[in-house]
């Protein structure tokens, strides 16, 4: 099932876009944000449950259970917002918020980060030669204030899709990633949505 598989790049760390309306929702972690009228949200969902209810996905288990190890389990819990007019199976941004302090990257040289997400969506959906499309320490167009903000680019877990993130930290000791799975051809759409809603967060 595709869309259980697609809730497994929350850990780590997000419909239509053409829109000008948005409402401000409270998220299900505290904070607050600006989501197109066109969405569809989906709270309290839980990826480890996710993962247990499907054993037919096709990722690499051992790995993830390796990752899981000591986590607890709310740091698997995801908010979904789901597109009206496109397949929201391959096109949707989700939030995930999880308790490690952001800062502890900060010691790290960029290209370790860049590399190191690289090969954990790499080893998670068993795609030796995943492309990194893009890694970026503080990308100009998100204006909200943190200590470190680290946008990455990837190929998608499915043919012909991108996995865009945004990785950042709203509360001190907790990092926020908000992610957007994409046709490739929708890209370009909602990705004004992604920077749209990460700009927005209110605490």
């Amino acid at each position: 099932m595709k869309k259980s598989l697609i809730f497994l790049t929350c850990f780590f760390l997000l419909i239509t876009t053409q829109t000008l309306n948005s409402k401000e929702i409270r998220s299900m972690f505290g904070f607050y944000v600006d989501i197109p009228d066109e969405y569809e949200l989906l709270q309290n969902l839980n990826l480890d449950d996710l993962i247990k209810e499907n054993p037919q996905l096709e990722m690499n288990r051992e790995f993830f259970d390796e990752m899981a190890a000591g986590s607890k389990k709310k740091d698997f819990n995801v908010e979904y917002f789901f597109p009206t007019k496109f397949n929201a199976e391959l096109n949707n941004i989700y939030i995930n918020h999880v308790e490690y302090s952001i800062k502890e990257l900060m010691v790290v040289d960029t290209n370790e980060v860049c590399d190191g997400f690289r090969e954990l969506f790499s080893s998670l959906w068993k795609k030796p030669s995943l492309k990194q499309l893009e890694c970026k320490k503080s990308p100009k167009e998100i204006k909200f204030k943190s200590p470190v903000i680290f946008k990455f680019v990837h190929e998608g877990p499915f043919r012909k899709t991108k996995l865009m993130n945004y990785y950042l930290q709203v509360y001190k000791g907790y990092s926020t990633s908000l992610s957007l799975l994409c046709e490739i051809k929708n890209c370009n759409l909602l990705y004004d949505d992604l920077i749209l809603i990460t700009n927005s967060i209110k605490k």
